[in-house]
């Protein structure tokens, strides 16, 4: 039976790491319950040890808990494995660094057009009302 021994995550690149082991050779199936149900399939090494890498830039897992589990799979003998036992973790989001991955270059330019023609619209205006005083 396959069991989960590492969650892990990196900050720089939000990749979120799981690792465990099973029988060497195995094909291990992860289940991560979250606000969608995720699926990924791997293959342990020849020391049992099998890893899964989870990008938060294709399916971003929600802030709060979320449950793992894996199963072993033999595909020739269309065997599964009980369930390993079923392991949590928590993802918690700073404010500023959600507020951080908002921006874009594009959404920057965008405001800072807008911001240039207000001033601008605001500049107008008081020149008008400087001539009519």
């Amino acid at each position: 039976m396959p069991e989960i021994t590492t969650v892990a995550a990196a900050a720089a690149n939000d990749i979120l790491s799981f690792s465990g082991t099973a029988q060497p050779n195995e094909e291990v199936v992860v289940y991560i319950h979250s606000n969608e149900a995720l699926v990924y399939k791997t293959v342990a090494d020849s020391q049992g040890i099998w890893r899964v890498n989870h990008s938060q830039d294709t399916v971003e897992l929600a802030p709060g808990e979320h449950t793992i589990y894996a199963v072993g799979m033999n595909s020739a003998a269309k065997i599964k494995s009980p369930p390993s036992p079923i392991g949590s973790f928590t993802i918690e989001k700073n404010f500023w660094v959600s507020v951080y991955k908002s921006f874009s270059l594009a959404s920057s330019m965008i405001t800072a057009v807008i911001l240039l023609l207000v001033l601008s619209w605001l500049y107008w205006v008081r020149s008008k009302q400087k001539v009519v005083a």
